[in-house]
């Protein structure tokens, strides 16, 4: 993938679907296509940003730390308990 494409990505995962709303996948790639839109157009043809594929941003989503993406879409109480520690264990 485009390094720009690459950081545009990054920045609209940050910006967008790390939110309480909870946007789905396929909204942060319309907003991903927005977002490269709007930076090539003022590009020549020849160095216009290439638009990732509609997995590249389900894999990039995939790749997000858990703990992180269930924290900043869920809140803390909820990412807590879903990733804490058992502390009795088998007896």
């Amino acid at each position: 993938m485009d390094e720009r494409a690459l950081a545009c990505l990054h920045q609209c995962i940050e910006s967008f679907y790390l939110a309480l709303e909870r946007p789905t996948v396929q909204a942060l790639y319309a907003v991903v296509l927005a977002e490269i839109f709007d930076k090539s157009a003022a590009l020549p043809e020849w160095d216009r940003i290439r638009i990732p594929s509609r997995s590249s941003v389900y894999r990039a989503v995939q790749n997000l730390d858990p703990y992180l993406t269930t924290l900043k879409r869920y809140g803390k109480r909820a990412a807590d308990m879903r990733f804490r520690n058992v502390q009795a264990g088998f007896k």
